[in-house]
C-alpha cells in the first residue's frame, strides 16, 4: 500500500477510534467489585498496544481477551469457550453485551445471557434487571 503518510501517522489515525465513556467505565469497575468482568474484543495488535498505553483501565478487570492474541474472532464459538474457560465460568452464569447482533446471537447459542449494547442507560437497566448491582 502506497500512502502519503508514514506508518506512525497511520497508526495514530487508526487508534483515534477510541473514546472513553466515563459512565460505562465507572459501571464496569463497580461490576468488577462483585463479579468477574472481562473484555472480549475483536481487535488488532496496534489497538491492543494503544489501549495498554492510553486506556489502562481496560486491563484492570479479570481479563482482556483480544482476538489478535488468541487467533480467534467473534462470533466463532471457540472464542466464547476460551473466554469462559479463562474466567472459570459457565455459559448460564454469564452476562454478555456487544454492539454487534451476530455476536449476541452466537453467545446466546452457547447459553450465555446476552443483550445488544445500545448505550449506558439501556445497559444499566439490563444490569439492574439481573440484580448484578444494588438498585
Amino acid at each position: 500500500m502506497n500512502l502519503p503518510i508514514t506508518k506512525g501517522e497511520f497508526v495514530k489515525i487508526w487508534n483515534e477510534i477510541f473514546t472513553e465513556m466515563d459512565d460505562m467505565i465507572a459501571l464496569a469497575k463497580n461490576l468488577n467489585q462483585r463479579h468477574k468482568v472481562m473484555i472480549l474484543s475483536n481487535t488488532n495488535s496496534w489497538h491492543v498496544s494503544h489501549l495498554r498505553k492510553h486506556h489502562k483501565w481496560a486491563f484492570e478487570f479479570h481479563d482482556f481477551v483480544a482476538s489478535c492474541e488468541v487467533k480467534l474472532l467473534k462470533p466463532d464459538p471457540e472464542i466464547y469457550h476460551l473466554t469462559l474457560k479463562r474466567v472459570n465460568a459457565k455459559p448460564e452464569e454469564t452476562f454478555y453485551t456487544d454492539d454487534r447482533p451476530e455476536n449476541i446471537k452466537a453467545a446466546k447459542k452457547l447459553g450465555i445471557d446476552a443483550v445488544i449494547f445500545k448505550g449506558y442507560d439501556s445497559f444499566l437497566k439490563e444490569v439492574k434487571k439481573r440484580n448484578l448491582i444494588p438498585s
